[in-house]
């Protein structure tokens, strides 16, 4: 008892600080101030410390102390010039055409080139009746060897994630599916307005962009050295620097007459089929 008397003493037990001026001893200002009152002030500022230090490290400070913020930075920045280098080729690929076929019109090589196209449009009529023998299956597995080079895309759906789970981002049905040949990057979904997008996989959220309604999320997952790319319109409920598992909600579709959403995977810096991942 003696001892609880004496411990509530000192807590309450009130000090006064006073400032005076050197010179004439005036007092300037006092402070009144118990023992328990500088505890509870002491453990207020250590905790304020200690939130604001983890807020800095998990944002601005992220560079410096997060190991994966360098891989995550690196691989954002490969996605972007990627798909500015594709644009590029694609822009001097129809540049190169026009220039030649004005050479060819100049020069009246265009006119030897009609006469090679039916020369080569006779030949191909040929060639199908000579194979008018092979079966329809025969001829259907030859057009996807043919058109559609399916031997590197065997070989391309070759991956083994053990203990990794992927959710469909979407409910929908399949609009344009993954083709390397038509430079289609990724699949669509037809969706409903008001369904939640989710996230295929762990990670983090590495890039938002946004243009009035339509967002372009990246979700990037260094585990698997995975960047899942969404695009949709609607609200957006997730910003840069966000850790997501794996189902959790990305936004919300909006209101259109056709929604739609559009999926990009790429793993380890190359873009890749989606339905290798998730069967729409």
């Amino acid at each position: 008892m003696r001892f609880k008397n004496t411990f509530y003493n000192w807590l309450t037990n009130r000090f006064i600080l006073i400032i005076r001026n050197e010179e004439n001893f005036a007092i300037r200002s006092t402070y009144r101030f118990t023992n328990i009152k500088l505890i509870v002030l002491g453990i207020s500022t250590f905790l304020m410390v200690f939130f604001f230090s983890v807020y800095l490290i998990s944002t601005v400070l992220a560079k410096w102390f997060n190991p994966e913020y360098a891989q995550l930075e690196i691989a954002k920045r490969t996605i972007i010039l990627s798909s500015k280098v594709d644009s590029l080729s694609y822009e001097l690929d129809r540049k190169d055409q026009y220039i030649n076929r004005f050479k060819m019109l100049v020069t009246g090589d265009i006119v030897k080139l009609n006469e090679d196209n039916i020369k080569n449009n006779n030949f191909e009529h040929g060639s199908s009746v000579v194979n008018a023998g092979i079966s329809p299956e025969d001829s259907i597995l030859r057009a996807k060897f043919e058109n559609e080079d399916l031997a590197s895309e065997l070989i391309d759906n070759i991956f083994a994630f053990d203990g990794v789970a992927f959710y469909t981002p979407v409910e929908g049905i399949l609009k344009t599916r993954f083709s390397k040949p038509e430079n289609n990057k990724g699949v669509e979904l037809y969706t409903t307005t008001g369904m939640p997008v989710v996230a295929m996989v762990d990670g983090v959220v590495i890039h938002h962009s946004s243009y009035k309604e339509n967002h372009l999320v990246m979700v990037g997952s260094s585990k698997l050295n995975l960047i899942v790319k969404y695009i949709f319109e609607g609200k957006i409920s997730v910003r840069e620097g966000n850790v997501l598992k794996g189902g959790d909600v990305i936004g919300i579709i909006g209101e259109s007459d056709l929604p739609v959403l559009g999926i990009e995977t790429w793993l380890d810096s190359r873009i890749v089929n989606p339905e290798y991942f998730v069967s729409f």
